[in-house]
């Protein structure tokens, strides 16, 4: 039943109103179309308990769109019947109100039984409200906006109940916000089935490149033995010094490996005297010093030449051996045990690995170059079709942000099938 107007309705002429002047939706406070309260708040480390205890789920099981399972712990019955009011269940929109997943926002689903919450705002839509709807509009810029806006403190506050109460919420009547929410989720399917494809296609390259990189599996019309050595026999430390204060600064990611520091941070986060900094060319290889067992290694592929701080290790690689084949390898998650490994059993014992171990790690040298190369190749063209999934995924986010923008606005309206 359609909402008549009334004091709890916001005026489509207020200032920051989401509503076209042309539409007829009214725009509400969520406080008035859904009851909210926040979830457990305080120490529960006493009341954990084992799988046979309730589900208690925190900010970590809340993802943008997304509610998780992972990660789970379990709190005792007397903690959950004394704590009724944390208690959630399926179709509740559960917001993260602190820490590092402040603000994001996902609908309960595939609940079995009861469960509780902790540092989250709950939010129960009454029956004028679609769950789904209401988490596609928090979601959404125009959600996010105020939740972030409302929170206290800022992006690292805390977003409380009474924030939450006054989001406006733009509410068209109930099948025109479910055919809506019904039409976002094909967008979110679509985006899944990518993210699958990404990921199967990611698991392709790993698995490959264990094989191809260690000469566990050979590409046809190759022959020969692989001899072997250990990283001094393909590459050499490189401790020069870049005095051109013009160089790029760069840094040691994870995921990213090498990248531009002030391009990739928004800030600097480097020592403003940079005279002291490695140089590094185009086709060396650098890696964090300390920490190499997460993996913070990367090929220099971005400048002719620039710059890097000391606490890095600068190796070059020589004429006979290939750099990408060097630096794919060493990012295989069987050196990076290996790297693990060498860290922990260091002499100094503070999670360095210097080039003095780190030379001695054994690897199998094929024995020609252009195997070497073959092998670059076609893990290359695995990393391209993951890249050119991910920028078609880009491309599916940045048209459903665009769709939503329409819809949740009633800029564009959906056709409603009457029964």
């Amino acid at each position: 039943m359609r909402r008549e107007a009334d004091d709890n309705i916001l005026s489509k002429s207020e200032s920051g109103s989401m509503l076209g002047s042309s539409s007829i939706w009214e725009e509400l406070y969520l406080g008035n179309i859904a009851n909210i309260v926040v979830g457990y708040v305080g120490n529960v480390n006493n009341y954990y308990t084992d799988i046979d205890g309730i589900p208690f789920y925190r900010t970590q099981n809340v993802r943008s769109g997304r509610f998780s399972h992972l990660n789970l712990e379990y709190v005792t019955k007397e903690f959950h019947m004394k704590n009724k009011k944390s208690s959630i269940k399926n179709g509740d929109i559960l917001i993260a109100r602190v820490g590092a997943n402040l603000g994001m926002v996902a609908k309960v689903d595939g609940l079995k039984g009861e469960a509780n919450s902790a540092n989250v705002i709950i939010i129960r839509p009454n029956k004028d409200l679609d769950s789904d709807y209401c988490s596609f509009f928090l979601n959404s810029a125009f959600g996010q906006n105020q939740i972030f806006g409302g929170a206290v403190g800022g992006a690292q506050g805390v977003f409380n109940t009474g924030s939450a109460q006054k989001i406006r919420i733009p509410l068209p009547p109930l099948p025109e916000q479910r055919r809506i929410a019904a039409i976002l989720s094909q967008w979110d399917d679509s985006l899944s089935i990518l993210t699958k494809l990404i990921e199967a296609k990611r698991q392709q390259k790993r698995g490959l490149a264990e094989q191809l990189l260690t000469g566990k599996r050979r590409l046809k019309g190759f022959g020969g033995e692989w001899r072997k050595g250990q990283i001094s026999d393909v590459a050499s430390e490189f401790s020069e010094r870049g005095r051109d204060k013009s160089l790029t600064v760069l840094s040691c990611t994870k995921h990213f490996g090498l990248v531009k520091s002030l391009e990739y941070f928004g800030k600097q986060i480097f020592s403003q005297d940079t005279s002291n900094y490695k140089l590094v060319k185009r086709g060396m290889i650098a890696y964090a010093t300390n920490h190499l067992d997460e993996g913070s290694i990367g090929l220099q592929d971005l400048e002719d030449s620039a710059v890097i701080s000391p606490m890095y290790t600068v190796m070059q690689v020589k004429s006979n051996f290939d750099q990408k084949f060097l630096f794919m390898l060493l990012k295989t998650e069987e050196y990076r045990l290996v790297f693990a490994s060498r860290t922990s059993a260091s002499v100094d014992r503070r999670g360095s690995l210097r080039w003095g171990e780190f030379s001695k790690i054994p690897l199998l040298i094929p024995p020609l170059l252009v195997e070497q190369q073959a092998i670059v190749s076609i893990l290359s063209t695995l990393d391209e079709e993951v890249n050119t999934l991910n920028a078609l995924k880009a491309k599916v986010q940045e048209q459903k942000r665009g769709l939503m923008d329409l819809l949740l606005t009633g800029k564009v309206r959906v056709k409603v099938e009457e029964v």
